[in-house]
C-alpha cells in the first residue's frame, strides 16, 4: 500500500497552525491551541466530524472538501470585516491564501473521490454516472429523455441526512421488457451500469408481464430534475406541468419523449393524470382537438400492484406528430408510425369521390357481375374503390357468392385444365 502523500490529519493540523495566526485571542487562552471540535465547527461539520475522521483515516472528497473551502472563506470575511482595526489586513489576506494552497495540495497529492461515501455511495456501483446530466437541458437528446422521464419516472424523499441536513431522494424509471433497447440507451447515456437493470414480473387479466427498472439514490441527480419541474412524491402524476425549455425543438423533443413513455402506439393520442399538463400542450402547440377523461388500469411500480384510476386523454394531430419525429430521429422504434396529414387526407378523399361518382352501372347488370367477377376486378373495372362497388351491393341488396367461391372455382378450372392435357376429357 503506498504511503498517502499529504494525509487529512496533516492538512487538518496546518490549517489549525495558520487559522490560530488571526484567531481571536479572546476563544484562546495562552499558547493553547485550536481543538478539533472548534475546528470542525468552523468547518461547517459536526463537532465530532475531524474526530471521527483521523479515526477511520478516510480521505476527504472532492465535494467535502469544496465545503471547507467555502465555509473557511465565510468565516475569514466575517473575521476580518468585525476585527478590521484590531489585526493587520495583510495578515489575514495571506493566511487566507494559506489555507486555500493547502487544500490545493491535499487535492493533487491524492486521487480523491468525487463524493463522500455514505452520500452519493451510488458512484461504488456506477462511477461513470452523470448527475449532473440534467443541469442544463441544452440538447434535445435531454429534452427527450426529460419528456420520457415525465411519463414513466418518480423520485420519493426519505429523511435527511445528519450532516448536511438534506433530504435523501431516491429516483426511479421503468419501462416494458419490450422496449428494453430503451432502457438501455438510457442507462448508456447517464452512465449507469446496465448490468443493474433491475427486472420485475407482475400478473395482469392478460398474462404475465416483465418490467424494467434503474434505480438511483443520489441528492444531486434528482434535485437536477426537480428545476425543471418534475415534481417529487406520489402525486406527481397529478400535477406535473410542463418544463421552460429554450426553444421550440427542445419542446417538440420533450413531448416526443413523453409520447414514447404515455403514448398510444398507432395513434398521435397521449395520456396523463394532470389536465392542466395537458392544457398547457394544447395551448403551446395551438391544437384543437378536445381533452378527454377516462378511467384507467395501470401497474404501480411504487406500490407494486394495479391500480385502478383516471385519465386524461389528447390527441396531437398529424401535421404536430409528423414534425416530432422530424424533429428528432433516436425516438422508440415501435412508436414511429407517420400519419397522413390533413392536407393529403383531404386530397385523397376528393379523389374517392371523383371515382365514386364515375361508377355507373344498372342494378341487372351488376347483379351479373358479381357471380361473373371477383369483387376486386369489378372495382378495377370501373376504376373505383372495392367498397363502392361493397356500398351499391348492399344498396340494392344483391345476393353475393359464398365465401371461397372464387378459390373453389379456381381449383375446379385447374383440375379440368389437368385432364385436358393428359386427354382424359
Amino acid at each position: 500500500m503506498s504511503e498517502i502523500k499529504f494525509s487529512s490529519y496533516k492538512l487538518y493540523e496546518d490549517i489549525k497552525c495558520q487559522l490560530k495566526k488571526i484567531f481571536p485571542l479572546h476563544f484562546l487562552s495562552k499558547n493553547q491551541n485550536i481543538k478539533d471540535e472548534t475546528l470542525s465547527i468552523i468547518l461547517g461539520q459536526g463537532k465530532n466530524h475531524i474526530n471521527n475522521k483521523k479515526y477511520d483515516k478516510t480521505q476527504i472528497a472532492l465535494d467535502l472538501l469544496k465545503e471547507y473551502v467555502l465555509n473557511l472563506t465565510a468565516r475569514l470575511s466575517i473575521w476580518e470585516r468585525d476585527l478590521y482595526n484590531t489585526y493587520n489586513n495583510k495578515l489575514f489576506k495571506k493566511v487566507k491564501n494559506e489555507i486555500m494552497e493547502l487544500c490545493e495540495k491535499y487535492r493533487t497529492a491524492n486521487n480523491l473521490r468525487r463524493y463522500a461515501r455514505g452520500i452519493s455511495s451510488v458512484f461504488d456501483f456506477h462511477p461513470d454516472l452523470k448527475v449532473d446530466y440534467f443541469h442544463r437541458i441544452n440538447t434535445k437528446t435531454k429534452a427527450y429523455w426529460l419528456g420520457w422521464l415525465f411519463a414513466e419516472a418518480w423520485i420519493t424523499k426519505y429523511g435527511k441526512s445528519p450532516r448536511t441536513n438534506r433530504p435523501y431522494y431516491r429516483f426511479g424509471v421503468g419501462c416494458s421488457a419490450k422496449d428494453q433497447l430503451l432502457m438501455k440507451r438510457f442507462a448508456y447515456t447517464i452512465g449507469f451500469g446496465i448490468n443493474k437493470i433491475e427486472s420485475r414480473k407482475y400478473e395482469t387479466k392478460h398474462g404475465i408481464n416483465r418490467i424494467l427498472i434503474i434505480r438511483i439514490s443520489n441528492f444531486d441527480f434528482s434535485e437536477f430534475l426537480r428545476w425543471h419541474s418534475f415534481i417529487i412524491g406520489k402525486n406527481k402524476s397529478k400535477n406535473i406541468r410542463i418544463p421552460r425549455l429554450k426553444s421550440r425543438k427542445y419542446y417538440l423533443a420533450f413531448l416526443l419523449g413523453y409520447f414514447d413513455g404515455d403514448g398510444k402506439q398507432g395513434t398521435t393520442q397521449i395520456s396523463s393524470g394532470s389536465r392542466n399538463f395537458l392544457l398547457e400542450i394544447k395551448q403551446l402547440f395551438n391544437i384543437k382537438n378536445k381533452i378527454q377523461f377516462q378511467k384507467s388500469e395501470f401497474y404501480d411500480l411504487l406500490k407494486n400492484r394495479i391500480v385502478k384510476g383516471t385519465t386524461y386523454k389528447l390527441s396531437l394531430g398529424p401535421d404536430l406528430f409528423n414534425e416530432m419525429l422530424k424533429n428528432y430521429k433516436f425516438s422508440l422504434a415501435r412508436k414511429r408510425i407517420q400519419k397522413e396529414d390533413i392536407s393529403t387526407r383531404n386530397k385523397r378523399l376528393r379523389l374517392q369521390q371523383i371515382k365514386n361518382r364515375k361508377f355507373k352501372c344498372n342494378k341487372n347488370h351488376l347483379k351479373d357481375l358479381v357471380w361473373k367477377l371477383p369483387i376486386c376486378d369489378i372495382a378495377e373495372l370501373y376504376n373505383v374503390h372495392r367498397n363502392t362497388i361493397f356500398f351499391y351491393i348492399k344498396k340494392w341488396r344483391i345476393g353475393k357468392p359464398p365465401t371461397n367461391y372464387w378459390k373453389q372455382k379456381s381449383n375446379i378450372n385447374k383440375k379440368m385444365l389437368n385432364r385436358s392435357k393428359f386427354g382424359l376429357n
